[in-house]
Formats: C-alpha cells, structure tokens, sequence
C-alpha cells in the first residue's frame, strides 16, 4: 500500500466525470488518487474484465 501511494503523481490533474459512465467523480476520490479518470465502480469492472482476460 505504501509502495502504491508513492507511486501516485501528485501533480495529476484528475477528471471531473467517469470516462467509462459520464457519473461526476466524487472530490473525496480526486483528492486521494490524483489522475483518476474512473468511478470506483467502472474502475473495478475494467480491473475484473482484464483479470479475466478480457478488455
């Protein structure tokens, strides 16, 4: 988890609205993960499909 976090670029501007769905990001989830582009719910849809092989 650490390692993760370092790994953040802090100076990433994140989006305003999912680029899966088009729903407006929480501020909350910008804030911790600059350079978000996904809702938690597309994010962990496109991480299942690729886990499965799938895009």
């Amino acid at each position: 988890m650490a390692v993760a976090a370092h790994r953040l670029n802090h100076s990433a501007v994140s989006a305003t609205h999912c680029e899966e769905c088009g729903d407006k990001l929480l501020d909350e989830r910008r804030k911790a993960y600059p350079g978000c582009t996904m809702c938690v719910a597309c994010l962990e849809i496109v991480e299942l499909r690729k886990k499965q092989g799938r895009s």
